[in-house]
């Protein structure tokens, strides 16, 4: 079976359905989505229910939610093992931003106390065994962006101990995502690297154009200082409860 056939059996189906219902919310919602979530809403609320089918990306629910919950409370329903990234942000969010959090196993859905800011900065040293250089130190080995690695590493190393980005990189190409959408990455070409900023839409004319480095090149100050200010002018502005500070915990992509 696909990833595909999983999520329309459990967002067409009745599992969405009855995890929705344990909040008191059955109505679907009449808006358009992805397609990943099922969604459900009342005057008060508005529900996102993810699938465990959808892995890592359960939490661009939180980025999607944000943008079309208007003026009701934002409620996830997330499959428990994959919460991790959506748990880290929310406590960071103002009170009116921030959504209840219930984590389900297919079946039974359960609300989850939101973890204290200063929690959230443990886990995450915890899970990057408390070193923001290892993550540099693996983003710009050459077994991912080959001997052109030097050719970015300032942006490399801003990226990475930018703490309102989240890494999520793939051999040959570096990415970082901003409350689940991604506003940087970085590709080796036939020519060189090329480095899209901003908000990754995938529409024709909306999609970032990206900056090239050709071989034998590196990033120029210009260039950097252009694809820093199109990051900071991606999601999550004005949401926020924190101004930017010095730990790794994502505080939005713009002070």
């Amino acid at each position: 079976m696909t990833v595909q056939h999983d999520r329309e059996l459990f967002n067409l189906g009745e599992a969405a359905k009855g995890l929705a219902s344990q909040v008191g919310v059955t109505e679907p919602w009449s808006g358009n989505g992805s397609d990943r979530f099922a969604y459900f809403a009342d005057e008060r609320r508005f529900v996102i229910v993810a699938g465990p089918q959808e892995g890592s990306h359960v939490d661009l629910a939180f980025a999607q939610g944000l943008e079309q919950r208007g003026s009701r409370r934002l409620v996830l329903i997330l499959p428990k093992d994959h919460a991790f990234a959506t748990l880290q942000r929310a406590p960071w969010f103002k009170a009116e931003a921030r959504p209840d959090v219930y984590l389900h196993d297919g079946v039974t859905a359960h609300l989850c106390d939101l973890p204290a800011q200063d929690e959230t900065v443990k886990r995450l040293d915890a899970k990057h065994k408390g070193s923001p250089e290892n993550e540099l130190r693996k983003a710009a080995t050459p077994a991912h962006l080959g001997a052109r690695s030097s050719a970015v590493y300032d942006l490399v190393e801003w990226a990475t101990k930018e703490p309102s980005l989240d890494a999520s990189h793939r051999r040959g190409e570096r990415s970082w995502h901003c409350m689940g959408q991604k506003v940087l990455s970085i590709k080796g070409t036939t020519i060189g690297l090329t480095i899209p900023a901003g908000i990754h839409y995938s529409k024709p004319g909306e999609a970032p154009v990206p900056v090239t480095v050709r071989k034998g090149e590196s990033l120029e100050p210009a260039q950097l200082a252009a694809i820093k200010r199109r990051v900071e002018e991606g999601p999550g502005r004005g949401s926020l409860d924190r101004p930017r500070s010095t730990d790794r915990t994502s505080t939005g992509c713009k002070p």
